[in-house]
């Protein structure tokens, strides 16, 4: 057994001094007069460790653990910063089993696409993405995915290959259009996803097939999209523990009228009438839903924000708000899964 520097512990040069710790915690902040010898005993503690034997008559090493700098260990942990992310935030209280999860995701289009790469790229390996379109040049303008040899391929396909290549992992990919009520309860039961995603952006109904099916199959699943200069991000919903998606559409008619239901909802002159969003627009959603998917699959739900509730972000101002969603008594979704 070794003593090393504890990780997430901050080591840099100001001035004359080498620095340890956080300068506004005065009580894990250590400075010292900056000079090889001493940068090569730290060296040696963040690379080799040291032996209980080596405390003797070395000051460095015995004000580093004075000031609890030290960890015991039997080598240094070198992983992944995706890991390291998670270990620093739980400090260390986390399990990397839940990227096994099976993550089922709606849409290949710009929120899709990148979500998913960004879910390989973390190291999730269950992935099943659904779409049926093409790759065209919008969709260079807007995402770092894919290329002009994407070009007329499926975006599944494209997708697919270039996670592959880029992090070795074989993601399951299904050509199809919007589903009807039965084709979703019969992809989502064969598959048996511990997350279903709705990263499109279909006619409604396709929406409220997915809300009675998930809560059928008592599946959470997790809506993102963008609406201009609009994210929105959530709701992430649990069957049995939060509302329905009645709850949003009840709020749209309260809020705009009984014309704005999802039934009556239509997109028009989709082929010109086009949404102007860009890169950054797209890889701050996916960056946002990736964080809401970690958390919640990980079981640290304190940073989970949107259980139950949807966020809006405007990454022009950089402002945000949020609705907390409740389903009323009459629910024929939600509150009927909960009294069954």
């Amino acid at each position: 057994m070794k003593y090393f520097l504890k990780q997430f512990v901050p080591v840099y040069k100001a001035g004359n001094n080498i620095c340890i710790g956080f300068a506004g915690d005065k009580n894990e902040y250590l400075e010292l007069i900056y000079n090889e010898e001493i940068i090569n005993q730290l060296n040696k503690i963040i690379q080799d460790g040291i032996k209980e034997s080596e405390f003797l008559n070395n000051k460095l090493f015995q004000k580093l653990r004075e000031f609890k700098f030290l960890e015991i260990s039997e080598s240094k942990k070198i992983t992944k910063r995706g890991d390291l992310f998670l270990e620093y935030i739980t400090k260390g209280k986390i399990d990397n089993d839940f990227k096994e999860k099976k993550i089922l995701i709606f849409g290949a289009g710009a929120g899709g696409a990148t979500l998913t790469y960004l879910l390989a790229q973390f190291g999730f390996k269950n992935l099943v993405v659904v779409d049926a379109d093409e790759v065209n040049e919008s969709e260079i303008e807007k995402l770092l995915i894919f290329d002009f040899n994407d070009l007329g391929s499926l975006k599944v396909n494209a997708l697919r290959d270039r996670i592959k290549t880029n992090f070795n992992i074989s993601i399951t990919t299904r050509s199809l259009n919007l589903l009807s009520e039965f084709e979703l309860e019969e992809i989502i039961i064969s598959e048996k996803p511990n997350l279903v995603v709705q990263a499109c952006d279909p006619n409604l109904g396709f929406r409220t097939n997915l809300n009675k099916m998930c809560f059928k199959i008592e599946v959470p699943y997790f809506i993102i999209a963008y609406s201009f200069e609009y994210l929105k991000i959530g709701p992430l919903y649990i069957p049995g523990f939060t509302s329905c998606d009645n709850a949003m559409n009840a709020h749209i008619k309260k809020e705009h009228g009984e014309h704005y239901s999802f039934h009556e909802h239509e997109r028009l002159f989709s082929k010109s009438l086009i949404h102007p969003s860009i890169s950054f627009n797209i890889n701050i959603l996916s960056s946002l839903a990736l964080k809401e998917i970690i958390f919640f699959l990980s079981k640290q739900y304190e940073y989970c924000f949107s259980i139950g509730r949807l966020m809006y972000f405007n990454p022009l101002s950089l402002y945000y708000t949020y609705l907390n969603l409740e389903c009323d008594e009459s629910c024929s979704v939600c509150k009927n899964f909960a009294n069954n």
